[in-house]
């Protein structure tokens, strides 16, 4: 069984300031970068925080999603005024303080996550986009709102970007980069791992609208 799908593993990993923001791409040859954004927002209290991270495994995120970002989000839809935090415990905790309807809704997301986990890597990174579209859907409109996107590979990012813009003038105003600069920026980190770093820190400063 893949550490991955350990709860182990994750609890262990909750200490890490990185967690939820860094690049965990291990730079083997030939494995495509995930980007994943994330956006946690309390509307009842203000709250807001944005994140960029990069896996390579989809059995990471896959991971990642299960034990880290769902019981979260669970948390939240239970006590909306309360801290973020990430409870640790069994599926029927996570649920238990949600009313009847979150806990069925989550309970599908749960179920989702269980069936992904045999899939080969192709094949499961293209239902974990279609599971983190489906979980940003249902949760857009909560008080305790928690956004997930998905997006193989940098070209994914520049296309979704740029095409929110009409003119090259307003996206250089906004990103602070034109067009050429920001295809580079795409382009070099697919191509050299040092420019990760860079590149993450500048999603999570520049690039927190958009989903």
């Amino acid at each position: 069984m893949s550490v991955y799908r350990s709860q182990v593993y994750w609890e262990a990993m909750l200490d890490r300031k990185d967690l939820w923001q860094g690049n965990f791409a291990s730079g083997k040859p030939g494995r495509l970068p995930i980007f994943v954004h994330i956006q946690i927002e309390n509307r009842q209290t203000g709250y807001f925080d944005n994140h960029w991270a990069c896996y390579d495994e989809p059995e990471r995120l896959l991971g990642f999603i299960r034990y880290v970002f769902l019981p979260t989000a669970f948390h939240q839809l239970a006590d909306p005024n309360g801290p973020i935090a990430t409870p640790v415990g069994s599926e029927d905790d996570m649920l238990l303080d949600l009313t009847a309807e979150q806990a069925r809704q989550a309970r599908v997301f749960l179920e989702e996550v269980t069936a992904l986990w045999p899939m080969d890597a192709s094949r499961m990174l293209s239902r974990i986009c279609r599971l983190c579209a489906g979980i940003s859907k249902v949760y857009q409109h909560a008080d305790a709102r928690m956004r997930l996107v998905c997006y193989p590979g940098s070209g994914a990012i520049n296309h979704r970007i740029k095409a929110q813009y009409w003119d090259e003038a307003v996206f250089k105003e906004d990103v602070g980069l034109s067009y050429a600069q920001w295809d580079d920026s795409c382009r070099r980190f697919a191509a050299a791992e040092k420019a990760s770093h860079f590149f993450l820190s500048f999603l999570s400063n520049r690039l927190f609208a958009f989903g």
